[in-house]
C-alpha cells in the first residue's frame, strides 16, 4: 500500500538529533522563511542541484534512514533525494495557514516521505480524498506528482502550529 502511516518513525536518539538540527539550524538560516500568502514558514533544507537557496547540513544518518525506508516502502531499488523541505504552518505575522489540494510539479515522480516534527493541533493530511491524521515522529507515504494531497481548511488559535518536514525522492537514472 503506498499511503501509509509509520509511527515513531525516528528512535528517541534521531528525534533529539533531528530536534537540534531544526532548532539550530533549519529555523535559525536566512533560508528559512515567511511565505505569508500561504501561511507559513518555508525553507529548503537541500535540493537537487544544492543550491545557495538551501538550508543545508541535515544530518547524513537521519536522510539515510528515510532513503532507505523508502526504497523498500515504495520497491524501488536505488532512489536518489530530490529534495527536503521543512514547513511550519501558524499565525505568526498574521498568517492564515492553508494547503490547498494538489499534485506536485514536474514530469519526474516524486516519492514524498512527509514527516511531521512537531504541532500542538491536529491537522490532518489528505490524499486522494483520504484523511491521515499524524502525531509528531510519524511519516505518511504517497506519490506527490501523481496524487491529490494537501489538507482541509482549519482555524489556527494563536498558539497553533504544524511543522512536517518532506522528503521527496527520484528514481536514479
Amino acid at each position: 500500500m503506498i499511503n501509509q502511516i509509520f509511527k515513531d518513525f525516528y528512535t528517541k536518539e534521531e528525534y533529539d538529533q533531528l530536534a537540534n538540527y531544526v532548532e539550530s539550524v533549519a529555523h535559525r538560516s536566512y533560508n528559512y522563511g515567511r511565505e505569508v500568502e500561504l501561511g507559513r514558514y518555508y525553507g529548503v533544507i537541500k535540493d537537487n542541484w544544492d543550491t545557495s537557496a538551501c538550508i543545508g547540513s541535515f544530518p547524513d544518518n537521519l536522510l539515510l534512514k528515510v532513503k532507505n525506508f523508502a526504497e523498500e516502502h515504495f520497491n524501488i531499488k536505488e532512489l536518489k533525494i530530490f529534495d527536503i523541505i521543512i514547513i511550519r504552518y501558524c499565525t505568526d505575522h498574521g498568517f492564515v495557514p492553508k494547503l490547498n489540494l494538489h499534485k506536485d510539479g514536474g514530469a519526474i515522480t516524486k516519492y514524498t516521505v512527509d514527516y511531521q516534527y512537531s504541532s500542538n493541533i491536529k491537522w490532518p493530511v489528505v490524499v486522494d480524498d483520504q484523511e491521515f491524521l499524524l502525531n509528531d515522529n510519524d511519516a505518511l507515504t504517497f506519490i506527490g506528482t501523481k496524487q491529490l494531497h494537501g489538507r482541509h481548511d482549519r482555524i489556527f488559535s494563536n498558539e497553533d502550529y504544524v511543522e512536517n518536514i518532506f522528503f521527496q525522492f527520484i528514481e536514479k537514472r
